[in-house]
């Protein structure tokens, strides 16, 4: 009977269909990326010595990525599983804000410049299939890192290429990375104006269980617009 009933059990698990495991959003979009910076600088700006000091700054941008599913294929953001066939049409706005130390060194008309600090990352993600949507924010604190190389045109114009990255203290895995190619334009002592080309990565990746949410990885192309503050 011990025995009946042991087989019994294995058959039915054997014919228990498994929770469906959600398949990743990835794409890439075209969009602009604004930002506001704000340095302050603790040793004398320098055109020729190291100088350094401390800085704020905050991005902003969004966009649209199209994930198609295939029968059977679940897309997971929190509590509603959106179940394909069918496209899944994702819309976010990403911000992050940053607050560290940066470090110059000049030489000549080149300028190497780094950056360390901690960071907030916070993505709003809204997914839709059909008459289901769902939506999600994302929040991390964590650290970011960054490199400067600029080049000294006519003053004032200077010519730059940017890298940051940002990984996320959280149970999920999730980072950022972002490049920059672009000019500055000295307007006064205290503000500039940068503007040019950026590509920017978001990757998201959950470990809740027992049904693990949607991986995110999410590329935005596109121009950007920074107002730099100095005092």
């Amino acid at each position: 009977m011990q025995t009946f009933s042991l087989l019994a059990l294995l058959a039915l698990a054997a014919c228990t269909p498994l929770p469906p495991t959600s398949t990743q959003i990835s794409g890439e979009d075209n969009s602009f990326q604004g930002a506001i910076q704000i340095s302050h600088p603790l040793t004398e700006t320098d055109q020729q010595a190291l100088h350094y000091g401390l800085r704020i700054e905050v991005d902003g941008s969004g966009g649209e990525v199209v994930e198609t599913l295939a029968g059977g294929q679940t897309v997971l953001l929190g509590e509603v599983a959106l179940l394909g066939p069918g496209d899944v049409d994702l819309k976010f706005d990403y911000n992050f804000v940053a607050i560290g130390f940066y470090v110059v060194k000049p030489f000549n008309r080149f300028n190497l410049e780094g950056e360390l600090g901690f960071g907030h990352s916070s993505l709003d993600a809204r997914a839709s299939l059909g008459a289901l949507s769902e939506s999600a924010e994302f929040q991390e604190f964590g650290l970011y890192v960054g490199g400067n190389a600029s080049y000294q045109l006519n003053w004032p114009l200077l010519l730059f290429y940017r890298l940051r990255g940002f990984q996320g203290s959280g149970d999920d895995e999730t980072s950022t990375w972002e490049t920059q190619l672009g000019t500055s334009w000295t307007v006064n002592e205290t503000m500039t104006i940068s503007a040019g080309l950026q590509a920017w990565n978001y990757l998201r990746e959950p470990r809740s269980m027992p049904i693990t949410p949607s991986d995110l990885d999410l590329t935005l192309n596109g121009p950007f617009l920074r107002l730099e503050f100095s005092f």
